[in-house]
């Protein structure tokens, strides 16, 4: 502020007369004196009401104003503490709900694994059944092969002992007996048979 800023400063004084445009809110009207024998609006005898004394927290609070400062501190931490409470209570029901959701995913994986064990031990004992039938079928083959076998031997040792029979009775019969079996055709029989027992 300067030197020269308090030459133009005006003290306005109070009771200047005001124009009939501004309001004055100082104009007020004066209320008439009570008569001697009135009576007072309230009662002095019997009618007033006593109230309690102040309790010793009462008179503390007036006493001492910076406990209204305390009390804002403690509805603070109040809040504070809600707050708290209501962030940790969110963070264990993501971390529960996460918990949860993996516990019910380690399931469906331990389904899908029993499922799929389930469906290879049913193709393992089809397989295995399909197996056992395959073998009955070849024991039946090999016993059918061995039997064809021991039959066709059979045969071999009949055809052996008729070709030695027929060579028998070549060697230890004569010329004349060879000459009436050619003349007969039991030397075309002969010959028949060796032909099949070959």
């Amino acid at each position: 502020m300067n030197h020269n800023d308090l030459d133009r400063t005006n003290v306005l004084s109070r009771y200047e007369k005001k124009t009939a445009t501004d309001r004055n809110f100082d104009n007020t009207q004066e209320l008439p004196p009570l008569p001697s024998d009135a009576s007072p609006a309230f009662p002095k005898k019997g009618t007033v009401r006593e109230l309690s004394p102040l309790s010793t927290e009462t008179t503390k609070r007036i006493e001492n104003p910076a406990r209204v400062g305390s009390r804002w501190r403690k509805k603070g931490r109040w809040i504070l503490t809600i707050v708290v409470c209501f962030a940790l209570a969110l963070f264990c029901g993501f971390w529960l709900s996460g918990m949860f959701r993996d516990h019910e995913r380690a399931l469906k994986d331990n389904r899908k694994e029993a499922q799929q064990i389930e469906t290879r031990q049913q193709e393992l004992a089809a397989r295995e059944d399909s197996l056992k039938k395959q073998r009955t079928s070849i024991a039946e083959q090999k016993r059918a092969l061995e039997e064809r076998e021991m039959e066709l031997e059979r045969k071999v040792q009949r055809a052996a002992g008729r070709t030695e029979r027929i060579a028998q009775e070549k060697s230890h019969g004569s010329t004349v007996d060879s000459w009436m079996d050619k003349v007969t055709g039991k030397e075309k029989e002969r010959k028949e048979a060796n032909e099949k027992n070959a």
